[in-house]
């Protein structure tokens, strides 16, 4: 008896409306009845982000949902719903354990063998929050356990939202009050715990970025996000999910908007891991639908354009070294910087390969020409070189590894009803990480990818309800 109420419930959380007349759309807007309690939960939160935003919350979300979906398992079934991990679950707590002991570790100073910096400061507010980060591999074992599934179109729809928010406040910022935010204000949760009004760049005047309602830095914008590359990575993740939409007015737009943004960003990092992607997309949309010749046609016509007529290639080069030149105005030495960073870092590398240094080095030399203010330091500006080999040593790279690759396998062996953009993000984030940290808040796009399938419509509770 148990058993049948628990299966109904299931199917009327994930399962697709029975009904085969209801649509998702009634024009341009979501039809919110026809949602599953999953789907209105992830658009409603994809809508209101500028609300978490300005409570200052956005940084606590995967916590809050976590806590939210375990209460409610508690009050309707009584217990929690937690099956047998998966292994890239097992290997993500793994990971995050290991990140656990190393923090605890290096605030009071027990690891002998290692040289912690001059200028480490110590927070004890790292403490609690290494705790609170289990969150994380927690509500990843929670999806899997219960083989949530939400649909494209209704991600895809608030995120579509999502992009006109950010358009729309990023015209007001550009435009019509460009001072709106300067100094930045506090956020609601600053101003409820009386932290410090004033906060200043660089100099730690402020009690934390997360503290402040910060929507532009160095001349790069992050809106309602708690980093540049942050927004960035969202709104790649919403670029390639216009690819997979079927209506191609709304993916067209949708993808252009997405293109523009991730420039209003500044982020080179992601152009870089976006664009391929892109690009593989198109190629493997080819060969399903045999447009492979097209592709190539086009290929072949833009090389003979900008390679064969003499106008056009002054043009493409003249375009190149004006956004390159713009680039370095911008951010005067910052390449020159991240390549002294990586150097030094790749010397520093072998004299504690298995371990690492747990933490960030001194600053890197960089001569005279790079940063007039905090200088960037070693182990610094990527995930797979600084922030895994450099101060998690082979070890915890190793561990990081093995999650990574087994998420992959697992998202292939549940790839039914998943869109191809969903591999492709993941793809986005692998080279991203190579020349950038991977924030906390960049992993809801992971969580996205792993929920976006095609939930089965039939009359079968033991598909609804299997496990993947």
């Amino acid at each position: 008896m148990t058993q049948k109420l628990y299966n109904r419930a299931m199917a009327s959380l994930y399962a697709r409306p029975k009904t085969k007349d209801e649509r998702l759309f009634s024009g341009i807007w979501l039809r919110w009845n026809v949602l599953n309690k999953t789907e209105q939960l992830i658009c409603a939160n994809i809508v209101l982000y500028p609300v978490w935003w300005f409570v200052g919350m956005t940084s606590h979300i995967l916590l809050i949902f976590l806590l939210g979906a375990m209460f409610n398992d508690w009050r309707q079934y009584g217990k929690i719903r937690f099956k047998k991990p998966s292994f890239f679950v097992i290997a993500f707590f793994a990971y995050y354990l290991y990140d656990l002991i190393d923090i605890w570790l290096v605030y009071f100073d027990l690891y002998p063998s290692i040289d912690l910096p001059s200028t480490l400061v110590r927070n004890p507010n790292n403490l609690v929050k290494s705790i609170l980060l289990f969150s994380l591999p927690c509500l990843l074992w929670y999806l899997q356990s219960n083989n949530i599934k939400v649909r494209k179109e209704a991600i895809a729809w608030a995120c579509t939202v999502s992009v006109v928010q950010m358009l729309l406040f990023w015209l007001f910022l550009q435009y019509a009050l460009p001072t709106a935010f300067e100094p930045p204000p506090r956020t609601l949760y600053a101003i409820l715990t009386r932290k410090n009004p004033v906060y200043e760049f660089g100099n730690g005047v402020g009690d934390g970025a997360s503290n402040y309602l910060i929507v532009k830095e160095e001349g790069r914008y992050r809106l309602f996000f708690d980093h540049y590359q942050t927004f960035a990575i969202f709104v790649g993740f919403i670029g390639l999910l216009a690819l997979d939409l079927k209506n191609r007015l709304w993916s067209i737009l949708l993808f252009v908007t997405c293109c523009f943004l991730i420039g209003v960003t500044g982020a080179r990092a992601v152009w870089i891991s976006f664009l391929p992607a892109v690009f593989l997309h198109l190629l493997l949309n080819s060969f399903k639908t045999k447009g492979i010749w097209l592709l190539f046609a086009g290929l072949a016509l833009c090389s003979f354009l900008f390679l064969s007529l003499p106008s056009v290639t002054n043009l493409a080069q003249n375009t190149f070294n004006g956004t390159e030149e713009s680039l370095a105005n911008a951010r005067p030495g910052s390449t020159e910087a991240r390549s002294k960073v990586y150097q030094e870092t790749i010397k520093k590398i072998p004299e504690k390969p298995i371990f690492g240094y747990k933490v960030e080095g001194e600053e890197a030399n960089q001569g005279p020409s790079i940063y007039t203010e905090d200088a960037p330091k070693i182990g610094s500006h990527s995930l797979i070189l600084g922030t895994l080999l450099y101060q998690k040593g082979l070890f915890g790279a190793a561990l990081f590894g093995t999650f990574w690759v087994s998420l992959f396998f697992w998202m292939y062996n549940t790839r039914r009803g998943r869109p191809l953009s969903c591999f492709l993000v993941l793809l986005m984030l692998t080279i991203t990480s190579t020349v950038s940290i991977i924030h906390l808040t960049m992993t809801t796009n992971t969580i996205l990818c792993m929920l976006i399938r095609e939930p089965i419509a039939n009359n079968s509770h033991k598909r609804i309800t299997s496990n993947a």
